[in-house]
């Protein structure tokens, strides 16, 4: 192991470290690694460490971020670039237990022969290892095969390989149908080999041979013993470490399921295990850098078990999953089961219902499809990769390629927790089925969300067959006036279709077609009734119209989602860091409380962190650190909360084709909401655009640009308002009535945060101003009470030159201004007097010397000599 320190505080060196290989060609390879080591480790104080595995595509600088904070909070950090990626030599060979596993014992063996690390026994550091997606594989894997890790933190990470990458929703099923986006991502991406340009790229020969093969067949077989060797599922029995598995609601890469399967097989043989479902799909759970519920989750995992003191700690909850319907975390006594002992059972009926079992009509002609000649067009229902625009992509639906069941809309919630069981009896000609099974959420207004963005691909190759479907495992709760929807289609644009063009036929028989749908009682603590509600209400809603009558929702009158903004101040944040992968630190440990009524001025120079920090607060972008609480509720990207901001930030962006009101209708009916709550004709006067809002956006200037952004976020009156630089682009005129309007919402109660440049504005429409600079806080308060810290004087002379060249001699340049017929001197450290004995005793004749205060002033002494 060669080392050499390249920076302090941390102290991180990078080393590289040759493992053995039984690849061809080559016994050993070397790996690129780095040692985090905390200013206070010493061998009379040796640190707990951890191991930092990080993702598909990626390398260890990618988890720098997070080493390092590690390292501040008191652990020793190894991050190290798995074989293939960064600067490591060797090939990919997904996580196999004789190549990079084994490579992880390689660096517990150089943590064992360190003294500054704290060592339980001969051999043995005290260490966790943490890692999300492929890192969180690994952290698992590497646990299943050297029982000297203390603790393991694995988000995002995968149960059984063949399964996440070919799933089939029957179970025992040998083949599946193809991921085709995801595997198309994951294998593709990697690029060509560092020598020689071959079809594998850096993947091992039977890794690549494989990917080749089921991407050219669109099967991929479950037994493959390549990705068995990869796969937890099965080997977790043996894992003795304490372990945290954290998983994406909303990941379509790795399910849910694998983390409840994962969870099952550590905790049957008594080793600690927490699981932890959080809102968000494999890019936000499985990015390697945790943030909000997600950190402290991880901080509070390895202290518990790292440092001293772990036993007789509170007890571990098994289970917590988020509600997101009521923005909060559900706590479970146990793990959540994939057996159906709980929920209810309904009847796929044949006109396009899911009704009770009463209500059933007798058995009708099959229903029949299409299945497309070379499988297109094809249903989008994800798109594996697109980040966080995955939310906002349309659901589409082929005509003639799908068939839909829906239920009445529900008079009372009910939360469906765990995998839904389906009975289908399904043929098509020739020799196989492929169906593509979701449900849906339904809303009043037609729009439907598809739960968990979760697909589940059915092949059946046993002509005609009855099957029984185990759908994904669902976290969500179907609110009031709902309806759940089952869709069958034959298509989907994630997977591998049909080629070959065939008529499916589904059909239905009230004794076989049936969907078992996982309930469990919505928490009485929301006002939702006591659990014998829910029970009696299940137990009925067979015998009723759908599956109306399961729980009571607490709605606000228009019917959207009642979150309880009342009470908590509009906007805090504690410890906001945001660090981008430059390493440029945008964002450093931002503290600011916004109080209802206020109107804050945001103030900094170019590149001081406001629009940064305006992003993390929308959940445009993720902080790398701190909370963000809106009215209360903690942030995170697509929060319901939103419903009650409106904002623009970095500029307005409109559909040019559409007229103004067109764009400012459209946006309106994307987010779900009754028309008339927009309150379109006070919007329309505040956009003051006349006969023009009928008109192309195309066709419209900056400034009407501008104030057409700003009317959209004045849509619904919200209860808080951001504006970044509204301003911009307005005429004089213009910007007055915007100050004009901008005070008196904070006069009707309403909370405005505004970034803007122009102070002499800021001044005269905020109550209270926020300066950073640097991404820090330099000063925060009132308006009156920034300016009255203003030490700043104007001097009139009788030359104001000579009088400037005598200042220098004592004064920065910046702290001398022209302001009329004087000069503005800012004081700093002296005073009044200082300057008028400098001017008297050079021969210079003072006439007066004023104080001047302004936002500006206090602004510039605030920041005028710092970087």
């Amino acid at each position: 192991v060669a080392m050499s320190t390249v920076s302090s505080e941390p102290v991180v060196e990078t080393f590289g470290i040759d493992v053995p290989d039984r690849s061809a060609g080559t016994d050993r390879v070397t790996l690129d690694a780095a040692l985090y080591l905390p200013e206070q480790a010493s061998v009379d104080a040796p640190a707990p460490a951890v191991l930092l595995a990080h993702g598909f595509l990626s390398d260890r600088l990618a988890v720098d971020p997070l080493a390092r904070e590690l390292t501040d909070d008191g652990y020793a950090v190894v991050t190290w670039s798995a074989r293939g990626f960064g600067q490591s030599e060797g090939e990919i060979a997904l996580a196999d237990p004789d190549r990079e596993i084994a490579d992880v014992s390689v660096l517990l063996d150089v943590l064992a022969d360190r003294e500054d690390i704290i060592q339980d026994g001969p051999d043995d550091p005290r260490v966790g290892i943490v890692g999300a997606s492929y890192g969180g594989g690994t952290a698992l894997l590497a646990a299943v095969a050297d029982g000297r890790l203390d603790a393991v933190v694995a988000s995002a990470a995968w149960a059984d390989l063949s399964a996440s990458l070919a799933p089939n929703g029957i179970v025992g099923a040998d083949t599946g149908v193809l991921a085709t986006g995801w595997t198309s991502l994951l294998f593709s991406a990697t690029g060509l080999p560092r020598d020689t340009p071959e079809l594998c790229g850096r993947f091992v020969p039977a890794v690549c041979n494989l990917y080749v093969e089921a991407a050219t067949s669109g099967v991929l077989a479950r037994s493959s013993a390549v990705l068995d060797r990869a796969s937890p599922a099965g080997r977790v029995d043996d894992v003795t470490a304490p372990t945290l598995l954290i998983q994406g609601q909303q990941d379509t890469l790795f399910g849910l399921a694998a983390s409840r399967q994962n969870a099952a097989g550590i905790a049957a043989t008594g080793t600690p295990v927490r699981l932890r479902w959080l809102p968000g799909g494999h890019d936000v759970v499985g990015s390697g850098l945790p943030s909000g519920e997600a950190r402290e989750e991880l901080d509070a995992w390895l202290g518990r078990w790292l440092t001293d003191g772990a036993d007789g700690r509170d007890p571990i909850t098994p289970f917590t999953w988020t509600d997101e319907a009521a923005d909060r975390p559900r706590d479970r006594g146990q793990l959540p089961d994939g057996e159906p002992r709980d929920g209810l059972q309904v009847v796929v009926s044949a006109d396009g219902r899911l009704v009770g079992a009463d209500d059933a009509p007798a058995v009708a002609g099959p229903l029949r499809v299409l299945s497309p000649a070379g499988g297109r067009p094809a249903a989008l229902s994800t798109l594996p990769g697109a980040g966080g625009f995955a939310g906002l992509l349309p659901r589409a639906d082929i005509p003639g390629q799908h068939v839909n069941f829906d239920t009445q809309p529900v008079a009372q919630d009910v939360t469906l927790l765990g995998p839904p069981r389906l009975r289908l009896t399904l043929d098509a000609d020739g020799d196989e089925v492929r169906v593509f099974v979701k449900l849906y959420d339904v809303a009043p207004n037609g729009d439907a969300a598809l739960l968990q963005r979760a697909v589940t691909p059915v092949r059946v190759t046993d002509l005609p067959a009855t099957v029984d479907i185990t759908l994904a495992d669902l976290a969500h709760r179907l609110v009031r006036d709902h309806r759940l929807r089952l869709t069958v289609a034959t298509t989907d644009q994630a997977f591998a279709n049909r080629t070959e063009p065939a008529v499916v036929s589904v059909t239905l028989d009230p004794a076989v077609s049936t969907l078992h749908l996982p309930t469990v009682a919505t928490p009485s603590a929301d006002g939702l009734g006591p659990a014998g509600t829910f029970l009696a209400a299940a137990a009925t809603a067979l015998t009723m119209v759908g599956i109306a009558g399961w729980l009571v929702r607490r709605r606000r009158d228009d019917g959207s989602t009642d979150l309880d903004i009342a009470g908590a101040p509009p906007i805090v944040i504690r410890g906001l860091t945001k660090r981008y992968a430059d390493g440029f630190l945008a964002v450093d440990d931002l503290d600011v409380t916004v109080e209802r009524g206020q109107v804050v001025g945001l103030l900094g120079p170019n590149g001081a962190g406001k629009t940064s920090a305006l992003r993390m607060l929308l959940g445009l972008a993720s902080p790398d650190a701190g909370t963000i609480e809106i009215f209360g509720h903690r942030m995170r990207p697509g929060h319901p909360v939103l419903h009650h901001v409106g904002a623009l930030v970095e500029g307005p962006g409109f559909s040019p084709e559409l007229s103004g009101l067109d764009n400012l209708q459209l946006y309106w009916r994307a987010g779900g909401r009754p028309p008339d709550d927009a309150d379109l004709p006070w919007v329309l006067s505040v956009a003051d655009l006349g006969d023009a809002i009928h008109k192309p956006v195309r066709t419209y200037s900056h400034g009407m640009k501008q104030r057409l952004a700003i009317a959209q976020a004045l849509m619904g009156r919200p209860a808080l308002l951001v504006l970044d630089e509204p301003t911009d682009g307005l005429d004089p005129e213009q910007i007055r009535s915007m100050r004009q309007l901008l005070a008196g919402l904070g006069d009707a109660g309403h909370t405005v945060l505004v970034s803007s440049h122009l102070l002499a504005e800021v001044e005269q429409m905020c109550t209270h101003v926020v300066v950073v600079q640097g991404g820090q806080l330099r000063a925060d308060g009132s308006v009156a009470e920034l300016v009255g810290t203003t030490r700043t004087v104007v001097v009139d002379t009788d030359d104001r030159a000579a009088a400037r060249t005598v200042l220098l001699e004592h004064l920065a340049a910046s702290a001398i201004e022209v302001s009329g017929s004087g000069l503005a001197v800012s004081l700093g450290g002296h005073d009044a007097a200082d300057i008028v004995a400098w001017l008297v005793a050079a021969g210079q004749r003072v006439r007066a010397v004023t104080p001047r205060g302004t936002l500006e002033d206090a602004f510039l002494s605030l920041t005028r000599d710092q970087p």
